[in-house]
């Protein structure tokens, strides 16, 4: 009995309790901390741009005026499809390979060639195959967010640590276990996605972030460069807010159903020893 209890302890998804308030307030100060000496340094400051003006430019071209709007949603429009055509097979590759170690001798060696490739030096060669439109920008976003999530996934699963308290990989606690593991690959690749999406845009295009970011520099324009910064950053921070969401769903259904299948688990044990 005590055996089964043992495994089934091992078996539970590990829960994180939610950050005391005070911490909360902590990280909120520190960022507050960080922007009003921005502030104040910037100010004096030649090529400098502090944070209340170029916040100011963001919101009033992306609301009012709309210069901005064109170019955030293509950046958008490009980062979303890296993400679903890049990042999510990447996850799907990931498990599937890491769940099997001849899988893992036969593609891994490929998959870490592929994947040392910087993306920006594929730029030339995609803009020669697929042009200069929307699927060449695609095709560097799906490409730049492949490799991160695939290896962060395949890592994952792979640990010392997973295969000790995951021995049958193909059961239903295992399936579980795999969920947290996604929103972390798709959290990184997002990252290296934004990279390359933005440096797409600079080699060939016509409209996107990147676009405003290289034409502020050409004019020495440092507000409108912030402003673009600021506006790629605003989609990292709704993505990641939005995976965090997710995430934190997933985890309580998780959880949930390994309550359920230990529940059972332990229905069953005690069945058996009667």
């Amino acid at each position: 009995m005590e055996q089964v209890t043992n495994n089934l302890t091992e078996a539970s998804l590990p829960v994180n309790p939610p950050p005391p308030v005070r911490d909360r307030i902590f990280g909120v100060a520190i960022v507050c901390l960080w922007l009003l000496l921005w502030e104040i340094i910037a100010r004096p400051v030649r090529f400098a741009s502090p944070p209340s003006e170029f916040l100011t430019l963001l919101f009033q071209s992306l609301l009012f005026g709309g210069e901005m709007r064109a170019h955030f949603w293509a950046t958008l429009q490009r980062f979303v499809i890296g993400m679903l055509l890049g990042a999510v097979p990447g996850i799907l590759v990931g498990r599937a390979i890491s769940r099997s170690e001849s899988r893992g001798h036969r593609w891994g060696p490929l998959m870490t060639a592929l994947g040392l490739i910087p993306v920006f030096g594929l730029l030339p060669p995609f803009v020669i195959w697929f042009g200069i439109g929307e699927l060449n920008k695609s095709i560097v976003a799906s490409w730049a967010m492949f490799f991160p999530a695939f290896f962060s996934t395949s890592t994952a699963l792979r640990s010392q640590s997973y295969r000790q308290n995951n021995r049958d990989r193909e059961s239903s606690r295992a399936r579980l276990r795999d969920s947290p593991c996604a929103f972390v690959a798709l959290k990184q690749s997002s990252i290296v996605g934004m990279l390359a999406v933005l440096g797409a845009e600079l080699w060939a295009a016509k409209v996107g972030i990147g676009v405003v970011v290289a034409a502020a520099g050409t004019k020495f324009d440092v507000p409108k460069f912030h402003v673009a910064m600021a506006a790629a950053t605003l989609i990292m921070y709704l993505s990641w807010l939005a995976l965090s969401v997710a995430e934190a769903r997933a985890n309580r259904r998780c959880l949930q159903k390994l309550r359920d299948l230990e529940a059972d688990t332990r229905k069953d044990a005690l069945d058996g020893l009667r």
